[in-house]
């Protein structure tokens, strides 16, 4: 059966200690639909990446998503080292803790929580009053406002969010295969007939001029969402395989996909033109698509634009949610935020609040009256921010973590010399997305109010998680239970380690570790 079909329910197993904890069927395919489902292809093609091309270097943006590429490829080599160690989803969380203390991994679950609320509330703004404009505009509809397109949207990918993991990975499959769909026809369509310029792009003249770190921030961004694969591991077969490989070719698809599009849509407009296209993205992607491969395409890209947004914040839904289950199943948050749904098995509870939660935040522009486009931004800024910070946090955990466990058998290359790289990189793009806040915010004014916000949002999270060790220290010590004093608890046995060809290493099972052996 394919990897992305499964049909067998999950079972609900408790562990030693009663909590209850999610299981599931993904694999490899599964997964990977998952993680690009939450990048929203088709948007980001439609609106970002415009956006970098534009305020970045133009015509050198393709080098600038094979440069993302390959930083976030070191990166996940250490991500990945660390994974085998780790035994409970919650992805950023657990890697922080395992590696720099619960301490610090605490303010960092608290800020990767703004990170996909942000980010989902943001999603819910633009789709709003984007699709109200398709709607009306485009498709002849009727002059609906942003925030009823906003209710509508939400109700569904509530009750979606609700459902077993394995039909929200089909509805996703479905979305995400359409959409890229659309954007291969029109590459191909591009690449054999040429541009007004031709095929070819002038990098000489543009890699010297625009702004580099602009463009190498958003092109991060666009590849936001390969990360969430680590929340999953409760619910997929054979993680100890199946997440190394998920997580690297969800990265080389997403880098060499944006890289790609990039590039037809800079010979498919000329360099030039593609640069102004920013005041409207969406308008001058969807014209591209209409001129190379005719109107049914782009109606049916407009139309896509609606799934390719839903498909993003069920994957949003489904990852926040089980953020804040780990959490309350750790005991940080109330223990009921952790029940598990007795027939979907997925993290209903948890499902509910951070639905109620994004319902309030996308509507903020709505309720206080503020322009969308104002409130959008403000909450992508916040999001980019913390999305960055925490790379670079979890970076630095990986490097220290393997410090600290240096009994652990792994090579110098995953252990050091990657994780080292992906630390420098990151830490020079978080410098950049601090410095160009205004690109981000909006305003240099708000960028400050902002960061400052989610850096007392971190230190919030810290304070806590130093009350808890005075005042109830049985909840402290299963914050990430992984860790003990900031320092990983070996095992008693330690897994060995076998390195062979394939790209993600194999721990072997000892045999008491197996069921019924």
């Amino acid at each position: 059966m394919d990897d992305t079909t499964s049909h067998s329910a999950p079972s609900l197993e408790t562990e030693q200690d009663g909590r209850e904890h999610l299981q599931g069927h993904l694999g490899t395919g599964g997964l990977i639909f998952t993680a690009l489902a939450f990048n929203a292809p088709l948007t980001v093609m439609a609106a970002t990446v415009p956006i970098v091309i534009s305020g970045g270097i133009g015509a050198g943006t393709p080098v600038v998503y094979l440069t993302i590429m390959a930083l976030v490829l070191v990166f996940a080599v250490g991500l990945v080292a660390m994974a085998r160690y780790m035994e409970k989803p919650g992805a950023f969380y657990t890697y922080i803790i395992a590696g720099l203390g619960r301490t610090v991994g605490l303010g960092g679950g608290f800020l990767a929580i703004l990170t996909y609320l942000g980010l989902g509330a943001s999603t819910y703004v633009v789709a709003g009053f984007s699709e109200q404009s398709l709607l009306h505009n485009n498709l002849g509809g009727p002059d609906i406002p942003w925030w009823v397109i906003v209710l509508v949207q939400w109700a569904v990918i509530s009750w979606l969010s609700l459902r077993n993991i394995d039909i929200s990975v089909r509805v996703l499959g479905v979305a995400l295969a359409v959409e890229v769909l659309i954007v291969a026809v029109w590459s191909l369509a591009v690449v054999v007939n040429g541009g007004p310029e031709g095929r070819s792009l002038d990098l000489d003249g543009q890699l010297a001029t625009g702004s580099l770190g602009f463009a190498l921030l958003m092109g991060l961004s666009c590849l936001g969402g390969f990360e969430s694969i680590q929340v999953y591991r409760d619910e997929t077969r054979n993680p100890v395989k199946t997440i190394p490989r998920a997580t690297y070719l969800t990265v080389v698809f997403l880098a060499g996909f944006y890289g790609i599009g990039s590039y037809v849509y800079l010979i498919a407009h000329g360099t030039g033109p593609a640069m102004a296209t920013a005041a409207d993205p969406t308008n001058a992607f969807m014209a591209s698509i209409a001129a190379y491969t005719g109107t049914f395409m782009q109606q049916l890209g407009y139309v896509l634009t609606w799934s390719s947004a839903a498909a993003a914040l069920l994957a949003i839904h489904n990852i926040a949610a089980r953020y804040v289950f780990a959490l309350a199943r750790d005991g940080v948050f109330p223990r009921w935020l952790a029940r598990v749904h007795p027939r979907y098995k997925s993290p209903s509870t948890a499902a509910v609040a951070v639905s109620v939660t994004l319902l309030v935040v996308a509507l903020a522009p709505a309720t206080f009256q503020l322009d969308p486009v104002v409130g959008y931004t403000m909450q992508y800024g916040l999001a980019s921010w913390c999305m960055v910070a925490l790379f670079a946090g979890t970076a630095l955990a990986t490097v220290v973590f393997f410090a600290r466990n240096r009994h652990l058998h792994v090579s110098v290359w995953k252990r050091l010399v990657a994780p080292v790289v992906a630390l420098c990189g990151m830490s020079v793009v978080l410098y950049l997305a601090t410095v160009q806040r205004e690109a981000l915010f909006g305003s240099a004014e708000l960028g400050a109010l902002g960061i400052g916000f989610l850096i007392l949002v971190a230190l919030g999270g810290a304070l806590y998680a130093r009350w808890l060790k005075a005042r109830r220290p049985e909840v402290y010590e299963l914050i990430g239970d992984q860790e003990e004093n900031g320092v990983l608890v070996p095992l008693e046995h330690p897994p060995a380690i076998e390195e062979d060809e394939d790209f993600a290493p194999q721990v072997t099972a000892r045999p008491e570790d197996v069921p019924g052996t």
